[in-house]
């Protein structure tokens, strides 16, 4: 009797939507191998029981999604998923073996404690608590709801203006406004450059092909995030907050899906911190070789180290659709990451509801601290 290829049990999958696309990711617990494939390659896969030909499934799948593919192609899939030891053979049980044992002689008491640690929080049941609570939300009727909510909000604003009637040019200096305003928008482009060359580095060239691959503002600008978003967060005088257009990622593309995607998502704001650390080098610098009155130059630089500064931190949250979630599911890849990642499409709710909640102050300690540090090692505290 013939027998076929069967994937292996132990595999952890989770479903997830990126970039509007549902994808399903395969991740082996104890190699550390990983895939993320779309819902028929998924369907595909789960196919293969060890009794079914591949004949059969070939079949079963034009009759499905009707596409086009043959037997071949089959065990083509069948090929890669044995290079990975995503299937139940000799092969796989020795490479599992080896390195299950080189595994539990790495263990350390940090690592039993972080393992504690997440597998008692499961998040879960809270996020899918959410998402119910906010779906009806997410409707034509929910949405009207919402516009209705603005709109009243507005009114009583102007109603009430001569309680609020505090003039931004009052507060800051049109010089100012301009150099944070454009400062911002320079740094927000600087960030996305950098998702896109690094992805470019480790394989992954649809950035590129986009059209991301450029310091060219108009390529990564957003009209919400990129003009509106900072303008109205700035006048309101409580925090500037805004965001370019997402570079597209394809993980497919990465040789370690998991890890390259952790290396491009972190690239962002690690080009934050290193612009606050060359622009505070620079302020030293020029408060210590130039003469005479140089307070405006100053004042740029140092606009400069607090928006770097701000963007590195604030980016490294692990709030979707921020870099810092990407990072925590690259890291801890499972069903709970994932979900709190699909969550992206309702990141602009749970951010305004960050940026208003207690939590906030915690993030500006956060970022006054680095600042604080800065100007220790400046010798300026």
């Amino acid at each position: 009797m013939e027998t076929y290829a069967k994937l292996r049990s132990d595999l952890v999958t989770s479903e997830a939507v990126i970039d509007g696309q549902d994808v399903v990711n395969i991740k082996d617990p104890l190699r550390g191998n990983y895939f993320r494939l779309r819902l028929p390659e998924y369907w595909l896969i789960s196919q293969l029981d060890g009794v079914t030909s591949y004949d059969a499934i070939s079949q079963k799948f034009r009759e499905k999604f009707n596409a086009n593919i043959d037997t071949n192609a089959v065990l083509q899939f069948v090929d890669l998923l044995e290079s990975q030891f995503f299937l139940e053979n000799s092969r796989s049980e020795q490479a599992v073996s080896r390195k299950s044992y080189g595994n539990e002689k790495r263990k350390f008491l940090f690592a039993k404690l972080l393992f504690i640690k997440f597998k008692a929080f499961k998040p879960g049941k809270a996020l899918e608590l959410c998402t119910k609570l906010y779906k009806p939300f997410h409707s034509p009727i929910g949405f009207l709801f919402q516009g209705l909510l603005i709109l009243f909000g507005f009114i009583l604003f102007i109603d009430n203006y001569t309680y609020f009637a505090v003039s931004l040019f009052d507060l800051y200096s049109v010089s100012t406004i301009a150099i944070v305003m454009v400062a911002f928008f320079v740094l927000i482009v600087i960030h996305e450059f950098a998702h896109a060359y690094t992805a470019n580095k480790l394989g992954d060239n649809t950035a590129k092909q986009s059209g991301r691959l450029t310091l060219n503002p108009l390529k990564h600008i957003d009209l919400i995030g990129t003009v509106l978003m900072p303008i109205a967060a700035f006048a309101s005088g409580f925090a500037l907050i805004g965001w370019a257009k997402p570079v597209p990622v394809d993980m497919r593309n990465f040789k370690n899906p998991l890890r390259d995607d952790a290396f491009v998502s972190f690239a962002g704001p690690l080009s934050n911190l290193f612009l606050a650390v060359l622009l505070f080098s620079l302020l030293k610098l020029t408060a210590a070789v130039f003469p005479g009155n140089k307070e405006l130059l100053i004042n740029i630089l140092w606009y400069g180290v607090f928006l770097n500064v701000f963007l590195f931190v604030f980016n490294s949250l692990p709030i979707p659709p921020l870099d810092g979630s990407h990072i925590l599911f690259d890291l801890f890849p499972n069903k709970y990451t994932a979900k709190l990642l699909g969550l992206g499409l309702y990141g602009s709710i749970i951010l305004l509801i960050f940026i208003y909640s207690p939590l906030w102050s915690i993030f500006m300690k956060v970022v006054n601290s680095i600042l604080n540090l800065f100007l220790m090692i400046g010798g300026y505290a």
